[in-house]
């Protein structure tokens, strides 16, 4: 019961902030605050062109090719856990079937 509680407060935490995002991206304008639940909150439509505090934007092209590169590596690292060999060893998670790696110990 506790589960389903936390999935739908999590669902509703990012459902809810897609909304407010997708009404800013229509109704806002760049830079523009706009005050809400009484002046408590300030909405501010702002686009981070280039990750980490705009670190990259004179460099967005190795931002996205870093941003791609390490996703997809840490999608196959993810997807490694699901291999077969990994239930070969009691005890741990392994990667690979000749190197003996072990990612997580269980």
């Amino acid at each position: 019961m506790v589960i389903l509680g936390c999935t739908v407060l999590a669902m509703a935490i990012f459902i809810i902030d897609l909304l407010i995002k997708n009404y800013i991206e229509k109704t806002g304008t760049e830079g523009e605050e706009k005050a809400v639940c009484g002046g408590r909150l300030l909405i501010r439509r702002y686009h981070n062109r280039g990750a980490f505090l705009n670190a990259g934007e004179r460099r967005r092209d190795l931002v996205a090719v870093l941003s791609l590169v390490l996703t997809l590596g840490l999608t196959a690292l993810f997807l490694l856990t699901f291999a077969p060999w990994q239930f070969q060893h009691k005890g741990c998670v392994k990667i690979g079937r000749k190197s003996g790696g072990k990612l997580l110990k269980t």
